[in-house]
């Protein structure tokens, strides 16, 4: 019996210590459990809850309503209830949970009980949202990269005088592509310096001879888009002056 109840000590205390929200419903919808983590997130004691339904803690009527539809839902199935809702925290206001609800047997094969787990995955959700975001972002760069490289290359070999022209043409012009697509991606597609984008342009056609571009004037920001079009248009303006 000691040790029996000294593992249910250590059983409670676990219980007590989880960040999960930890409960049990009667099957009359009724809390008859609810771990420390849950009653922080009331911002109650157990005293207050002890016996009450979700409405009569404070749940909106909708989230209180759909709690009772699960409850009973397992009740009649015997089987498990995964769900996903947002909750407002005592102290750290709006989150987002996932839970489950699980049938407690009795002896007699009946559901006597529903117990509940409780998981805060607003963290989780918001990395999930980022990386759509990114997902979304990347699709629409290399979108309009590849409606560029196709411009590039109808201009390359409808203006070239030969195939070799046209494919030198072309080279040069992806060259200075990926110079400005390397130019943001040290700025994270924010934003880009013009001087940095000129002294780049301008790169691709010095010499070990000496500097052929003199470059002058003052900085500016300039977004993704602008950017990749001026260095396009400053490589072909360089291009012009060196014939």
């Amino acid at each position: 019996l000691s040790s029996s109840s000294a593992a249910s000590d250590v059983y409670k205390r676990q219980l007590q210590a989880t960040p999960d929200l930890l409960y049990v419903f009667d099957i009359q919808h009724r809390f008859i459990y609810a771990n420390e983590a849950l009653l922080t997130m009331w911002g109650m004691r157990w005293e207050e809850a002890h016996l009450k339904t979700c409405l009569e803690i404070g749940y909106e009527p909708w989230h209180a309503a759909m709690h009772d539809t699960e409850i009973e839902q397992v009740k009649a199935t015997g089987q498990p209830l995964r769900g996903e809702v947002p909750f407002p925290h005592t102290t750290k206001g709006l989150r987002v949970y996932e839970y489950i609800f699980t049938p407690v047997f009795g002896p007699d094969g009946e559901v006597e009980a529903i117990a509940g787990a409780t998981r805060d995955i607003t963290e989780h959700k918001q990395h999930e949202q980022h990386l759509q975001l990114l997902i979304n972002e990347l699709n629409h760069r290399v979108n309009n990269s590849l409606i560029m490289v196709q411009s590039l290359a109808r201009q390359s070999f409808n203006n070239a005088t030969s195939l070799a022209d046209a494919q030198e043409k072309i080279d040069a012009r992806l060259l200075a592509l990926s110079r400005a697509h390397d130019t943001l991606t040290r700025e994270n597609w924010v934003s880009a310096d013009i001087l940095e984008l000129t002294r780049d342009a301008a790169a691709l056609y010095e010499t070990h001879d000496g500097v052929r571009f003199a470059l002058q004037g003052q900085s500016c920001r300039l977004d993704p888009r602008r950017a990749l079009a001026l260095s396009m248009a400053l490589h072909e303006l360089c291009t012009n002056a060196l014939k």
